[in-house]
């Protein structure tokens, strides 16, 4: 390694989050470990404590004061592996019926924590482990830690028969759709197949069959938790504003004392030092699997060693090089992206390959080999593609729950909580010639083994099964006292009232704000207006996404970017140390300052269009059906129209719009603001001031009431439903709070009545959109049957026209408050997080304080607010 890499590799050690500083104090009747000490950077040090009861449960707490959070992270030791042979799916069904699980009663679990306000809760099952997750205040941490130790003694209690037909019915429609897995159909178990020789345990389906689900009784649940939940089998990870001198207190408080001091059956054992050898993949090279598709697609999977360790980040760094040598004019390559199926024992690397015919598979399978065999591992890549995994992960490390999850299921395979940091620092120092010797050595063309999935647009898959009664009527919504003493707690605000605001003699808007915790720094810079203001869209819209890609940040900056070209705001982004914030803002001012469009990146806009997604070819198919009729934001540019854009009409427009009077600067972080203050008067003071100002979107002369786009895209067997309408304009700052209860609301009628005519669990999303100028519009997404569309559509029609003319429950309106409270405790966790709500409120003119204001809001909003949204909503005209 040169000096060059050397500095920079010092420079990200430097910066590792994982870097602990463990403190280790006595407590009677457990044990605390005290890690060996590491070199500590001068500020910010990770505080961990590990405790070991003598039960053999394990617990890793982590102080993280950024913001009155905390996270509970559970890992079981006991995946889809340990399933019994003939019950697969086990596991995972367990997972599902857990939030089902009524340990004190009437209520189940997910209702419980719901109560208790938790903000967010989910889990997962891998091939090793279930991984359980809730996040929610501070003050709620001793009641979150009950509820957890209810689950932990007793997973699956007096679940009512129509609940676990319910969750027995998901789990088996997950064998169809596109899963929590992120595979479709019976693609995931025919890799398994592929990869891994009959008989080792990763070779059996993860999700099950539909045999092996029916099989299961409720003697072989019971007999799975008494084996694999035991305090032995357990690590329980705690994240976030908690005290560690007093976190075993809360714990022999909140847990029972059976998980603490019995001693327990089952204890996990350390993975061992050295890592075993992936096995060789069985015969044959290439094999079919049915799943819906609705185009031909080629999987292609390698086992790799194992990634539950400090050599994830290596893993990782393989997967996301495996298809960076695709280029979109291969002859039947569409597209190709890469993922990482982590495993204690062995884990897998596979290649997704979208086809557009599906010809000569032999052939094409060649073609992806070769593309893969180097990892992308030539020249510098491995240098450049090992910082930005690193940077990377420094920056995700922001995210309480990403954070807390790899820290728990690190820990539980280790055994040691300095592993996760001891995983960036292991990628900070690999080199090109151990990364290419991974890489030849594990995705050699030999190893290789590939599915192939035609298109099929019924994919093969039985209809979905009628399970009776459905079972959200026997949960528990009773009477839920809500104010805005409580709200408070969930949405605490920023303290963006304290937040330094000032504008240049140039016009520039600048928002400096101190936001604690790691090193870090967001610099963001909004320009208003977005290209709906254009008087041609195209233009606009060529011109924003060239200058995105005409000025990249140098490879030796490190930060990392990012940005949107938006309707009614373009954005970009760069997020760094906070020791490089003087560097991020010379680069942000040459990047909106400078902008002259390189008639070269042309190829970027091309580029673009072809890559675009299925997803948002709907999106905009959505937003003209919605909006165009009524509103300039409708009026997205077509390919013709971007086809046609000039480079010289663009930068003209460019020239006339991107100037500081257009702009507001945000920079959030852990920083000095005078200092901020400064550099930023010194980098921006002498931008010259546009004589043009953004213009606003006016609102509609008429309303198009409800509108529906339903696509057969999601599934063999299920269309995405897209409904939208126009809101009454938003006019002030609590016009945006209230507007997420009308979308809670709206989401939980409308989800009980697509269950209910579905027979199905299905996922309905709900959100309110304002846009700059005023504009506010409803747009509701979910998944139904085809053959039940037109009922569940009408279904769907008359519930909302009940719900903005019939009388509305108060309780209900209590649950809806409570869950759009619940959004803002994971909404400003980073400081990009941060610097994007600051962005959002100054786009649309709104005071900086309104932000912390958003509890207020929130207990404010009434009935008769809710019913004139959704009144008009469902109102042709204004």
């Amino acid at each position: 390694m040169n000096g060059k890499r050397g500095g920079i590799g010092r420079a990200l050690a430097r910066l590792v989050i994982g870097i602990l500083f463990v403190v280790a104090t006595g407590l009677a009747g457990c044990k605390a470990s005290l890690e060996p000490a590491r070199e500590l950077p001068a500020a910010a040090p990770t505080l961990v404590r590990q405790i070991v009861f003598p039960s053999g449960l394990r617990v890793v707490a982590e102080r993280d004061a950024t913001s009155p959070v905390v996270g509970i992270f559970l890992v079981v030791g006991a995946g889809s592996s340990k399933d019994p042979v003939g019950k697969e799916g086990l596991a995972h069904l367990v997972e599902h019926l857990a939030f089902r699980s009524r340990p004190f009663g009437r209520s189940s679990l997910r209702r419980l924590l719901e109560r208790a306000y938790a903000a967010d809760w989910n889990a997962q099952t891998t091939m090793d482990a279930t991984l359980y997750s809730e996040l929610g205040p501070a003050s709620a941490l001793e009641e979150l830690l009950r509820l957890e130790g209810a689950r932990m003694l007793a997973p699956v209690a007096n679940v009512t028969p129509d609940a676990f037909a319910l969750e027995l019915h998901a789990v088996r429609g997950e064998l169809a759709a596109r899963n929590e897995t992120g595979f479709s159909g019976d693609v995931l178990a025919s890799l398994q197949r592929a990869v891994f020789p009959a008989g080792h345990p990763y070779a059996r389906p993860s999700l099950g069959t539909e045999a092996s689900l029916g099989s299961i009784q409720e003697s072989d649940i019971a007999s799975f938790i008494r084996a694999h939940y035991q305090p032995g089998n357990m690590t329980l990870a705690i994240l976030g504003d908690i005290d560690l001198a007093t976190i075993d207190r809360t714990l022999e408080g909140a847990l029972p004392a059976e998980l603490l001091h019995a001693p327990s059956s089952v204890h996990r054992m350390p993975i061992p030092a050295q890592a075993s050898e992936p096995p060789a993949p069985p015969a044959p090279r290439l094999s079919h699997a049915i799943a819906p598709a609705a185009h031909p697609e080629l999987w292609v999977a390698w086992s790799l060693p194992r990634a539950v360790d400090a050599n994830v980040h290596l893993a990782r760094m393989v997967a996301d090089g495996a298809g960076m040598h695709f280029y979109a004019n291969e002859d039947d390559i569409a597209s190709m992206s890469s993922r990482l199926v982590p495993g204690a024992e062995a884990s897998m690397l596979v290649l997704r390959v979208e086809l557009r015919r599906g010809e000569n598979l032999d052939k094409t399978l060649d073609r992806v080999l070769e593309m893969a065999k180097d990892g992308g591992g030539e020249d510098d890549d491995v240098f450049r593609r090992r910082k930005e995994l690193a940077l990377g992960q420094l920056f995700e490390g922001e995210d309480l729950v990403r954070r807390g999850k790899e820290r728990a299921l690190t820990t539980h395979f280790t055994q040691s909580p300095t592993t996760y940091g001891n995983g960036i620092d292991t990628l900070v120092r690999l080199e090109q010639g151990a990364f290419l010797g991974y890489v030849r050595k594990y995705l050699a063309p030999e190893r290789a083994r590939a599915v192939y999935v035609p298109a099929a647009p019924d994919g093969g898959i039985a209809a979905a099964r009628p399970i009776g009664k459905y079972a959200v009527g026997d949960e528990d919504f009773g009477p839920l006292p809500i104010d805005e003493a409580r709200l408070r707690e969930l949405a605490p605000g920023l303290g963006a009232s304290a937040y330094r605001r000032m504008s240049l003699p140039n016009g520039l808007d600048v928002i400096i704000g101190r936001h604690g915790g790691l090193p870090r720094v967001a610099v963001h810079f909004l320009l208003r207006g977005g290209y709906a203001t254009a008087a041609q869209p195209a233009t606009a819209y060529s011109a924003l996404v060239l200058a995105f890609f005409a000025h990249p940040p140098s490879d030796e900056s490190e930060v990392r970017p990012r940005g949107q070209v938006a309707l009614d705001k373009t954005y970009f982004a760069f997020e760094g140390p906070a020791g490089r914030v003087g560097p991020m803002l010379a680069g942000m001012g040459h990047q909106v300052r400078d902008a002259k469009i390189d008639p070269r990146v042309r190829m970027a806009l091309d580029g673009r269009r072809e890559r675009e997604s299925s997803e948002l070819i709907e999106h905009r198919r959505f937003m003209r059906s919605l909006l165009a009729a009524t509103n300039a934001h409708g009026l997205w540019p077509t390919d013709d129209e971007l086809a046609t854009s000039t480079h010289k009409a663009a930068q003209d427009w460019l020239d006339a719009v991107q100037v500081p009077n257009n702009g507001t600067l945000i920079v959030i972080g852990d920083m000095d603001p005078t200092e901020v203050e400064r550099l930023v008067r010194t980098e921006f003071g002498g931008w010259a001031s546009g004589s043009k100002t953004a213009s606003v979107v006016p609102p509609g002369s008429r309303r198009g009431g409800l509108q529906v786009v339903a696509s057969e895209e999601t599934s063999a067997r299920q269309s995405q439903v897209r409904l939208g309408c126009i809101l009454p304009l938003a006019t002030k700052a609590s016009d945006l709070p209230r507007r997420d209860v009308v979308a809670r609301l709206v989401e939980a009628r409308l989800a009980e009545v697509v269950a209910a005519k579905s027979n199905a669990l299905t996922d309905v999303v709900a959100t309110a959109h304002v846009l700059r100028g005023g504009t506010s519009y409803l747009d509701v997404s979910t998944a139904v049957e085809r053959d039940k569309l037109a009922t569940t559509l009408a279904a769907m029609k008359e519930a909302l026209r009940n719900l903005a003319e019939g009388p509305l429950d108060v309780n209900a309106l209590a649950w809806a408050k409570l869950r759009a409270a619940r959004a803002r405790t994971l909404a400003y966790g980073t400081n990009g997080q941060v610097a994007s709500a600051v962005m959002e409120v100054a786009n649309l003119g709104f005071p900086l304080e309104s932000l912390d204001l958003a509890a207020r809001y929130i207990a404010e909003t009434t009935a008769k607010d809710v019913q004139d949204d959704v009144r008009a909503c469902m109102t042709e005209g204004f």
